[in-house]
Protein backbone atom coordinates (compact mmCIF):
# COMPACT_ATOMS: atom_id res chain seq x y z
CA UNK A 1 0.00 0.00 0.00
CA UNK A 2 2.60 2.55 0.85
CA UNK A 3 4.66 1.85 -2.45
CA UNK A 4 1.01 2.39 -4.32
CA UNK A 5 1.05 5.97 -2.26
CA UNK A 6 4.77 6.77 -3.37
CA UNK A 7 4.12 5.55 -7.22
CA UNK A 8 1.13 8.23 -7.13
CA UNK A 9 2.70 10.49 -4.93
CA UNK A 10 6.19 10.88 -7.15
CA UNK A 11 4.95 12.17 -10.21
CA UNK A 12 2.36 14.27 -8.89
CA UNK A 13 5.64 16.10 -7.29
CA UNK A 14 7.14 15.91 -10.13
CA UNK A 15 4.26 18.00 -12.43
CA UNK A 16 3.63 20.32 -9.74
CA UNK A 17 7.59 21.02 -9.55
CA UNK A 18 7.46 21.42 -13.48
CA UNK A 19 4.39 23.86 -13.77
CA UNK A 20 6.30 25.63 -11.21
CA UNK A 21 9.71 26.01 -12.94
CA UNK A 22 8.02 26.62 -16.01
CA UNK A 23 5.93 29.62 -14.67
CA UNK A 24 9.17 31.02 -13.12
CA UNK A 25 11.36 30.64 -16.35
CA UNK A 26 8.46 32.48 -18.53
CA UNK A 27 8.53 35.18 -15.44
CA UNK A 28 11.53 35.48 -15.35
CA UNK A 29 11.64 35.60 -19.53
CA UNK A 30 8.46 37.93 -19.70
CA UNK A 31 10.59 40.85 -17.29
CA UNK A 32 13.75 40.89 -19.48
CA UNK A 33 11.25 41.41 -22.75
CA UNK A 34 9.24 43.81 -21.05
CA UNK A 35 13.03 45.52 -20.09
CA UNK A 36 13.75 45.36 -23.65
CA UNK A 37 11.08 47.26 -24.64
CA UNK A 38 11.57 50.25 -22.13
CA UNK A 39 15.16 49.36 -24.55
CA UNK A 40 13.71 49.68 -27.48
CA UNK A 41 11.62 52.71 -26.94
CA UNK A 42 14.74 54.97 -26.05
CA UNK A 43 16.32 53.52 -29.01
CA UNK A 44 13.40 54.56 -31.68
CA UNK A 45 13.58 57.80 -29.90
CA UNK A 46 17.74 57.95 -30.68
CA UNK A 47 16.62 56.99 -34.07
CA UNK A 48 14.05 59.54 -34.55
CA UNK A 49 16.28 62.21 -32.88
CA UNK A 50 19.07 61.81 -35.50
CA UNK A 51 16.70 61.16 -38.49
CA UNK A 52 15.66 64.80 -37.61
CA UNK A 53 18.66 65.73 -37.72
CA UNK A 54 19.98 64.70 -41.55
CA UNK A 55 20.30 67.38 -43.93
CA UNK A 56 17.80 67.45 -46.87
CA UNK A 57 20.86 68.89 -49.01
CA UNK A 58 21.24 66.54 -52.13
CA UNK A 59 24.63 67.17 -52.02
CA UNK A 60 24.41 65.21 -48.84
CA UNK A 61 22.11 62.96 -49.92
CA UNK A 62 23.72 59.23 -49.76
CA UNK A 63 22.36 58.33 -53.17
CA UNK A 64 23.92 56.40 -55.62
CA UNK A 65 27.90 55.94 -55.78
CA UNK A 66 29.73 57.90 -52.76
CA UNK A 67 32.03 59.42 -55.19
CA UNK A 68 32.58 59.24 -58.98
CA UNK A 69 36.05 59.11 -60.83
CA UNK A 70 37.88 62.32 -60.70
CA UNK A 71 35.03 63.79 -58.12
CA UNK A 72 36.60 65.30 -55.03
CA UNK A 73 34.64 63.89 -52.04
CA UNK A 74 34.43 66.07 -48.57
CA UNK A 75 34.62 65.10 -45.01
CA UNK A 76 31.40 66.62 -44.31
CA UNK A 77 29.29 64.90 -47.18
CA UNK A 78 31.01 61.34 -46.49
CA UNK A 79 30.24 62.33 -42.65
CA UNK A 80 26.52 62.52 -43.40
CA UNK A 81 26.17 59.79 -45.84
CA UNK A 82 27.78 57.38 -43.06
CA UNK A 83 25.33 58.45 -40.52
CA UNK A 84 22.05 58.09 -42.67
CA UNK A 85 23.87 54.68 -44.08
CA UNK A 86 24.10 53.76 -40.13
CA UNK A 87 20.72 54.58 -39.57
CA UNK A 88 19.16 52.86 -42.35
CA UNK A 89 21.06 49.54 -40.93
CA UNK A 90 19.92 50.75 -37.36
CA UNK A 91 16.55 50.92 -38.12
CA UNK A 92 15.81 48.02 -40.00
CA UNK A 93 17.63 45.72 -36.71
CA UNK A 94 14.98 47.96 -34.27
CA UNK A 95 12.16 46.34 -36.81
CA UNK A 96 13.59 42.75 -36.66
CA UNK A 97 14.25 42.54 -33.26
CA UNK A 98 11.22 43.95 -31.43
CA UNK A 99 9.90 40.36 -31.97
CA UNK A 100 13.00 38.07 -31.48
CA UNK A 101 14.46 40.55 -28.59
CA UNK A 102 16.13 37.50 -26.59
CA UNK A 103 17.54 35.59 -29.70
CA UNK A 104 21.47 36.10 -29.51
CA UNK A 105 21.72 36.62 -33.26
CA UNK A 106 19.53 39.24 -33.14
CA UNK A 107 21.13 41.35 -30.37
CA UNK A 108 24.22 40.64 -31.46
CA UNK A 109 23.29 42.60 -35.11
CA UNK A 110 21.82 44.92 -33.33
CA UNK A 111 24.72 45.74 -30.96
CA UNK A 112 26.74 46.14 -33.54
CA UNK A 113 24.43 48.46 -35.85
CA UNK A 114 24.14 50.59 -32.44
CA UNK A 115 28.59 50.19 -32.52
CA UNK A 116 28.34 51.69 -36.30
CA UNK A 117 25.53 54.44 -35.41
CA UNK A 118 27.86 55.77 -32.56
CA UNK A 119 31.00 56.06 -34.64
CA UNK A 120 28.74 58.05 -37.79
CA UNK A 121 27.27 59.96 -35.35
CA UNK A 122 30.33 61.08 -33.49
CA UNK A 123 31.98 61.23 -36.97
CA UNK A 124 29.53 64.14 -37.97
CA UNK A 125 29.93 66.18 -34.68
CA UNK A 126 34.25 65.90 -35.51
CA UNK A 127 33.84 66.23 -39.18
CA UNK A 128 30.56 67.07 -40.28
CA UNK A 129 30.77 70.60 -40.47
CA UNK A 130 32.73 73.39 -42.67
CA UNK A 131 33.66 76.98 -41.82
CA UNK A 132 30.14 78.60 -41.60
CA UNK A 133 30.13 76.31 -38.39
CA UNK A 134 28.63 73.30 -36.80
CA UNK A 135 26.13 71.75 -38.59
CA UNK A 136 24.15 69.88 -35.30
CA UNK A 137 22.33 72.26 -33.49
CA UNK A 138 23.40 72.10 -29.42
CA UNK A 139 19.92 71.19 -28.64
CA UNK A 140 20.69 68.46 -30.66
CA UNK A 141 23.53 66.61 -29.19
CA UNK A 142 22.04 67.80 -25.91
CA UNK A 143 19.01 66.06 -26.55
CA UNK A 144 21.19 63.00 -27.91
CA UNK A 145 23.25 63.11 -24.51
CA UNK A 146 20.60 62.57 -22.65
CA UNK A 147 19.13 59.80 -24.74
CA UNK A 148 22.60 57.70 -24.68
CA UNK A 149 22.08 58.09 -20.06
CA UNK A 150 18.55 56.79 -20.74
CA UNK A 151 19.73 54.03 -23.09
CA UNK A 152 22.44 53.29 -20.99
CA UNK A 153 19.87 52.82 -17.81
CA UNK A 154 17.59 50.65 -20.03
CA UNK A 155 20.13 48.39 -21.20
CA UNK A 156 21.83 47.97 -17.63
CA UNK A 157 18.23 47.35 -16.65
CA UNK A 158 17.89 44.28 -19.46
CA UNK A 159 20.88 42.86 -19.34
CA UNK A 160 20.63 42.57 -15.58
CA UNK A 161 17.29 40.72 -16.26
CA UNK A 162 18.77 38.29 -19.18
CA UNK A 163 21.78 37.52 -16.22
CA UNK A 164 18.70 36.58 -14.20
CA UNK A 165 16.46 35.07 -16.80
CA UNK A 166 20.12 32.83 -18.01
CA UNK A 167 20.69 31.87 -13.96
CA UNK A 168 17.45 30.68 -14.19
CA UNK A 169 17.59 28.97 -17.42
CA UNK A 170 21.09 27.26 -17.04
CA UNK A 171 20.28 25.72 -13.10
CA UNK A 172 19.38 22.19 -12.70
CA UNK A 173 17.26 20.61 -12.81
CA UNK A 174 15.33 23.54 -15.14
CA UNK A 175 17.97 23.03 -17.42
CA UNK A 176 16.16 20.12 -18.83
CA UNK A 177 12.88 21.59 -18.90
CA UNK A 178 13.95 24.30 -20.34
CA UNK A 179 15.36 22.30 -22.87
CA UNK A 180 11.76 20.18 -23.34
CA UNK A 181 9.98 23.88 -24.05
CA UNK A 182 12.41 25.43 -26.36
CA UNK A 183 13.61 28.21 -23.83
CA UNK A 184 17.38 28.93 -24.26
CA UNK A 185 19.50 31.58 -22.81
CA UNK A 186 19.62 35.04 -24.04
CA UNK A 187 22.16 37.60 -24.63
CA UNK A 188 22.67 40.50 -23.52
CA UNK A 189 23.57 43.85 -25.60
CA UNK A 190 26.81 45.26 -25.46
CA UNK A 191 27.50 49.18 -25.06
CA UNK A 192 28.24 50.98 -28.47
Amino acid sequence: MAMTVLWWLLPAVLVFWAVGAYNRLTRLRGEALRSYGALHAVMVRQSELLQSALPVDPAQAPQGPPTVAGELTDATALAWRGLRAGLLQFNALLVATRNRALEPEALAALATARGVLATAWNRVQNDGHDLAGAPVPYTVISRWDDLVRDADAARGQFNDSVQVYNAAVRQFPAVLLALCVGLRPARTLDAP
